[in-house]
């Protein structure tokens, strides 16, 4: 009794740092949704799509809560990389004019006016699966909810950050429903506070230790830096966009996540390509990384960014060996669907 209630204490301080962010708070008992199994928001989603598409039918928004509602076939991360399709990239919705199809996109979220979307937080939303299950907190963004965040007591040895990751790994497989809408999970025990995706294991949970990209936190048991550093709602968005993808190789899809040091340097080399652009100088400057922090993804975050900003760019990339050349050929294929082009790969100087 003792744990629960020093989880119950920590998960209402965790929600008040949610909500000091401009979220709003909403009893589970007030989330309306479509049915017992579906874990979406219904209400607010629909509300969202009208708003977001203000051009588009009713017809055309019931399509796209249709197809949002029901994305059925396939294993979990399959049905998570449609969904984030629709998320990043917008429905498509068919309407009918004098006997011709016309093909148009509804879009689920507002990038550019972060302050136009619905963030809302709620605790104990009861989920219906395989089993029934009430994560401690859900972070719903028009509707959607996008994070599921699972907290332990370290008060206890046997709950603490990695029972929180098999929390998640079990309501996965029991509630799989909620992770087809998933963005990504939060999972603390006061001491350490870690993010991660649906396909990644322990080891791949990490920390996110700047809210600014200036300052790195060092404090013990500091919980508030990753809120405000993945939650505030213009980087949240960000992250969204252009932060996380899905890898494709030999077979297998994974989900893959920008660290803090990354998303920060990307953003940083973004402005400083922008200007050197500007001043036709050529000298954006040096990206530099040690080794094992994923330069490789690094750059494919970069060229992804820069394709938003630049009108159409084309990247070419010199390495000095060989392996490097084939390594970061190998990355760059292996992310065409998130870059939306196949690379090619140069067979001589």
């Amino acid at each position: 009794m003792t744990n629960l209630f020093i989880e119950a204490q920590y998960e209402k301080l965790f929600i008040k740092k949610i909500e000091d962010l401009g979220y709003d708070k909403i009893n589970q008992s007030d989330i309306r949704r479509e049915s017992k199994r579906s874990p979406l928001a219904s209400d607010l989603l629909r509300d969202a799509l009208r708003k977001i598409n203000p051009d588009l039918s009713d017809d055309l928004i019931n399509q796209a809560f249709f197809k949002i509602n029901h994305i059925d076939a396939g294993l979990l991360v399959n049905r998570n990389e449609i969904f984030f399709d629709y998320l990043q990239n917008g429905v498509e919705v068919t309407s009918y004019e004098d006997g011709e199809s016309k093909t148009t996109r509804a879009y689920l979220i507002d990038y550019l006016n972060p302050e136009a979307n619905s963030f809302v937080v709620s605790n104990q939303v009861t989920i219906f699966g395989k089993d029934t299950r009430r994560p401690d907190v859900l972070i719903y963004v028009n509707g959607m909810p996008l994070v599921v965040i699972e907290l332990k007591s370290a008060k206890s040895e046997f709950q603490d950050v990695e029972s929180a990751y098999r929390q998640i790994k079990n309501y996965q497989k029991g509630i799989e429903e909620l992770f087809v809408y998933n963005a990504f999970n939060i999972i603390s025990d006061f001491t350490t506070t870690k993010v991660g995706t649906i396909t990644a294991n322990m080891a791949w949970y990490k920390e996110w230790k700047t809210a600014d990209g200036k300052i790195e936190s060092k404090e013990y048991g500091d919980f508030e830096t990753p809120i405000k550093g993945l939650l505030d709602k213009k980087r949240f968005l960000d992250i969204i966009r252009n932060f996380i993808f899905f890898e494709h190789a030999d077979g297998s899809t994974n989900k893959i996540m920008a660290q803090y040091h990354q998303y920060y340097a990307v953003k940083k080399a973004l402005v400083s390509t922008v200007e050197a652009i500007k001043r036709k100088d050529g000298r954006g400057g040096v990206f530099w990384h040690t080794q094992g922090s994923g330069k490789s993804l690094s750059m494919v975050f970069y060229s992804q960014y820069l394709m938003w900003t630049l009108e159409k760019p084309t990247f070419v990339i010199i390495t000095d060996r060989n392996d490097l050349d084939n390594q970061l050929y190998g990355q760059f294929a292996r992310a065409s669907r998130f870059l939306r082009q196949n690379p090619v790969q140069a067979k001589s100087r």
